[in-house]
Order: C-alpha cells, then sequence, then structure tokens
C-alpha cells in the first residue's frame, strides 16, 4: 500500500481529508507521523504557492509521495481578505474565534440582503488548492526549476528545486511535481455564528441554497459542495491514475 503523507498540523483539515479520500487504497499519515521534519514557512503570494511549498518540503525531507494543502476565506467587502492569512487573521496562533470575532466586526455595517444574498457585499467564497509532489526513495536531488500549474507570481523562496511530472509519465514513478489543483465554494457571511460542525469559518459560512451554515450542515452535503471536497475530488483522479 502506496503512503501519502498530508502535509499539516491543523487537525480539522486532517480529518477532512481522511474523509474524502476514504476511498483510496493508500495509507494517511500526516505531519504528526513526522515530528523532526522542518517546519514550513507560508510565505507564497497565494494559495496555490503556499500548497506546493508545503508538500515539495516534506516530500524533499521524507522521499515520499506528499499532499500539500493550502486553504481560506475571500470576502468580497473586504477586498477578498483574509485570504492566505485566514487561519491567523487575528494574529498568530488566533483561534477560530477570534478569527471569526473579527471578522465579524470588519464586516459591521454591510448588510446581508436576504432576497438577494449573492449581491450581497457579504458575498465570500472559501478556496482550496491541492498540491501533489512525489519525493521519490531514497532521496531527491536537485534537479533545476519547478514547472506547474502555478499561478501568477512564480514560486515562494525556499521552494525545493523539484522537476515536474507530466501526464504522460506516470506509468513511471519519479521525483517530482505531479500536480497542483483547486476547489471553491460560494456563499454569504452571516450576521452572527450557527452550528457547530466543521471548523475554522464553517459557523459564519452561509450556503443560501441550503439556508444553513457550513456550521449547520450536515458534513454529507458539506462533504459534497465545499471548496476542499472539490479540490480532493480532482485529487482523487490523479492519484487513481499515478500510483495505479
Amino acid at each position: 500500500m502506496h503512503e501519502l503523507i498530508i502535509a499539516t498540523t491543523n487537525q480539522g483539515k486532517l480529518r477532512e481529508i481522511r474523509e474524502l479520500l476514504k476511498d483510496l487504497d493508500v495509507k494517511i499519515t500526516s505531519l504528526s507521523d513526522y515530528p523532526d521534519a522542518p517546519k514550513v514557512e507560508e510565505d507564497g503570494k497565494n494559495f496555490a504557492q503556499n500548497a506546493l511549498k508545503k508538500a515539495a518540503t516534506i516530500a524533499l525531507y521524507t522521499g515520499k509521495l506528499t499532499l500539500g494543502e493550502d486553504s481560506g476565506l475571500e470576502v468580497k467587502a473586504l477586498g477578498n481578505k483574509p485570504g492566505i492569512y485566514s487561519s491567523r487573521f487575528a494574529g498568530n496562533g488566533a483561534t477560530d474565534k477570534k478569527n471569526n470575532a473579527k471578522l465579524l466586526r470588519e464586516l459591521r455595517g454591510v448588510p446581508l440582503k436576504k432576497r438577494q444574498a449573492c449581491l450581497s457585499g457579504r458575498q465570500a467564497r472559501y478556496r482550496c488548492f491541492a498540491a501533489l509532489v512525489d519525493g521519490g526513495a531514497p532521496r531527491i536531488e536537485a534537479c533545476g526549476p519547478v514547472h506547474c500549474g502555478i499561478p501568477r507570481g512564480g514560486i515562494p523562496t525556499g521552494t525545493p528545486s523539484i522537476p515536474h511530472l507530466k501526464m504522460g509519465s506516470f506509468r513511471r514513478r519519479g521525483k517530482g511535481v505531479i500536480d497542483v489543483v483547486s476547489g471553491s465554494c460560494a456563499g454569504v457571511i452571516a450576521l452572527k455564528g450557527k452550528g457547530n460542525n466543521g471548523f475554522g469559518y464553517d459557523p459564519l459560512f452561509f450556503i443560501p441554497r441550503y439556508h444553513k451554515t457550513f456550521g449547520e450542515l450536515e458534513p454529507a452535503i458539506k462533504a459534497k459542495i465545499s471548496h476542499r471536497a472539490r479540490a480532493l475530488g480532482k485529487v482523487k483522479k490523479v492519484l487513481q491514475q499515478y500510483i495505479g
């Protein structure tokens, strides 16, 4: 059985990723299983860069297949903030409660038009980017710059230099970037938090179609429509082709 390392210490994310990938014939581990792994500084300019840096760094360290994920919330009225700073919107080490409280303060006075929620200044979207990198046991050597589907801004400083694996090379496992995929989910920021499911901004992220926040939504439904579910659905297809 192949091992897939999830390059995160966020237990909420790890639970969701495990559930979304449960049908794959892989052994899922995380950074908790590699306590001496290097800490990755999330200094990218966008979600894709951060996801790739996490995956490449841990793949380089372990020599194994690694998934790096970065996600967050973008709010229209705030110029798409908090964005890549979602987990530390209220400061480094901030709790979900503090981040949610700051978000509500920032949106004070911005109305929620119930009949036209999609036109509200409180319109928002969750975004998720996931990068797959194969470390290729027993070790990686620097092989030139990464060339893959990274948005404008290039590769962040400190990202290990590894090759890009093209679709045609999937039959021969090696060292390199397999793919970078994304998913998003649109919603509206509610006036107050509701529900105890999920984590992060889920109690505030309202889905008009279901008349519920992510915090209230049944996990089975969230697992079909969330930003992470959509990105991981693509990851599953890539992995099924890659590992056979």
